[in-house]
């Protein structure tokens, strides 16, 4: 009975331990990630001479072809997927995803955020503007998904493998930084197929957020001050180097 005891009472103190100690693994495992796929796109924009974006997003169920699958409702998922993006040039200039192609999944309790979204003037306004779901495909487009810019960024290398906030505007409306058409959401009209495109009015991400998303949504999504403490005390940051396209942790910028 002694044994049985002390058994139960290490594990009483043991299991409480387990919860940081897993966060701080899929930290790691999300940074890893991460850092793999900034170095891969780094590669293939230097080799093909064009600009190659990583898309950080909220996962989504799919169908067996690929694509968005909204039959039940809101098709969202509680983690996020990255997917290497190449800049296409043939009809619009924008970024293109083709079902079929590669796409990572990250550890579904850590999550990564964009570093600007703690830089503005009033940072805690910021973190509550960019995690509302509300903005839309360009243009409106009823048979899209909404996005949360909190959630679905980007990090993008020129054509010579150099970060840069790409600050691309569309020339046939003059609006949009990093346009993205979505073909993960593709959908008939009439006889022609359509793919919504994506105008993310954020510039490419130089820093990055990883961050325990169980505290994070524990958190009243209307107190901008209380997620903005919680980012600055819990957050791991890392700033990714322009040259190389390496991550450094360090300090929020």
């Amino acid at each position: 009975m002694v044994v049985a005891s002390i058994i139960i009472l290490a594990a009483a103190i043991a299991v409480p331990a387990l919860g940081p100690m897993m966060t701080s693994n899929q930290m790691a495992e999300a940074i890893g990630t991460l850092n793999g796929l900034l170095t891969t796109a780094q590669a293939a924009a230097k080799a093909q001479g064009t600009p190659v974006g990583l898309r950080i997003e909220r996962a989504f169920r799919t169908t067996s072809d690929g694509f968005m699958d909204k039959s039940t409702g809101w098709p969202w998922l509680d983690h996020q997927q990255v997917r290497i993006l190449e800049f296409a040039t043939t009809k619009q200039v924008v970024f293109r995803y083709t079902p079929g192609s590669k796409v990572q999944e990250l550890p579904a309790g850590v999550w990564l955020a964009p570093g600007y979204c703690v830089r503005p003037s009033t940072p805690e306004f910021q973190v509550t503007s960019l995690a509302e779901t509300h903005l839309l495909h360009t243009p409106a487009d009823a048979n899209a998904m909404p996005y949360n810019r909190f959630d679905t960024f980007f990090v993008v290398f020129n054509r010579d493998g150099e970060l840069t906030r790409f600050e691309h505007v569309e020339p046939a409306t003059g609006a949009g930084k990093n346009w993205y058409e979505d073909r993960a959401q593709a959908y008939w009209a009439g006889n022609d197929v359509f793919y919504p495109y994506v105008d993310h009015p954020d510039d490419s991400a130089r820093s990055v957020l990883a961050y325990d998303r169980k505290v994070w949504d524990g958190i009243n999504p209307g107190d901008g001050a209380g997620r903005l403490e919680f980012l600055g005390r819990d957050a791991r940051v890392v700033h990714i180097n322009r040259a190389t396209g390496a991550i450094v942790e360090g300090s929020p910028p």
